[in-house]
């Protein structure tokens, strides 16, 4: 007669929110990394030989992706209990989450992303928050895949590739709320996630001289057509963009340097512009004054 043993599960006592959040005794944050509106965390259960700065940071109003490597976790949203065990995904609205209880073998990769990063409607986080998730494929293998690279490196992430990889969480994370939910993108909020990646873009390279329009379309993955319209739409152009940001640059430069550090010319290279007498001209007719003039104002200010 074949006999199954039944393993009894331990929790240790319910962590419950309060007004401040969770308190830093509800687990212990083994690493993290913040990169942007996206914070990554190695998450375990906490122990009596815990460093006193390791205690658990709440996450605030977050949208935290828990990817349970080992043990296991109950969250609660009121009277609503939702266990997860190793090799699932739970999925949580943190200012939902009432408490929750962790075995003592709990551990788990978050991925916490700002709420107001994210497009998704209240309806859509209230829907996508009440279960869980197979860990085998699809969006949440690859996220959890790419939060695990990134926090192996040991050396940080660059500014542009700290924004990739930020931006790719968030539309990962819409992609994969459309798909449990059969539905698509509202137009309006694609169009708002494609502009701001492509400000995002320009933001970063437009001081580099061969970024063109055609190169920020290729970098967004849309035709020149499609984002010129886009553009257009907010009342400006890709172009002027590109251009407000390498003026931008350039009066922060003579405003922070002196002539003997940066000469007009240094500055115009460093800014995006072919030659200084462009670069010259442009910024008169943005500013009303040239940039000697502008630096020579700026100077007078300082000694008053």
């Amino acid at each position: 007669m074949n006999t199954k043993k039944v393993v009894e599960v331990v929790f240790l006592q319910r962590a419950q929110r309060t007004s401040d959040g969770f308190s830093p005794a509800a687990a212990t944050m083994v690493s993290s990394k913040t990169l942007g509106p996206v914070q990554l965390a190695q998450v375990r259960a906490p122990a009596d030989r815990d460093d006193a700065g390791a205690g658990y940071t709440d996450p605030k109003d977050a949208f935290v992706w828990a990817f349970v490597t080992s043990g296991a976790i109950v969250s609660h949203r009121g009277s609503l209990a939702i266990p997860c065990d190793a090799g699932h995904l739970a999925v949580s609205h943190m200012p939902q989450v009432s408490g929750f209880e962790i075995t003592p073998d709990f551990r788990c990769l978050s991925i916490r992303i700002a709420r107001t990063a994210l497009p998704l409607t209240a309806a859509e986080v209230q829907a996508i928050s009440t279960t869980t998730f197979i860990l085998q494929e699809g969006a949440p293998r690859l996220l959890g895949s790419m939060g695990s690279y990134v926090m192996a490196l040991r050396d940080p992430l660059g500014a542009a590739s700290e924004a990739a990889f930020a931006q790719s969480v968030i539309d990962l994370t819409r992609a994969f709320v459309d798909d449990v939910l059969d539905q698509r993108t509202d137009p309006a909020v694609e169009r708002r996630m494609l502009l701001g990646r492509a400000r995002d873009y320009i933001g970063r390279w437009a001081v580099n001289p061969s970024t063109t329009p055609s190169m920020v379309a290729e970098r967004v993955g849309v035709s020149v057509r499609t984002l010129q319209k886009l553009f257009e739409r907010d009342g400006s152009t890709v172009a002027e963009e590109i251009h407000r940001v390498r003026l931008t640059h350039a009066r922060t430069m003579l405003e922070r340097s002196t002539p003997t550090a940066f000469s007009i010319r240094e500055i115009a290279e460093r800014s995006g512009f072919g030659s200084a007498s462009a670069f010259s001209r442009a910024f008169a007719q943005r500013y009303g004054r040239s940039p000697r003039d502008w630096r020579a104002g700026e100077s007078t200010v300082s000694a008053d």
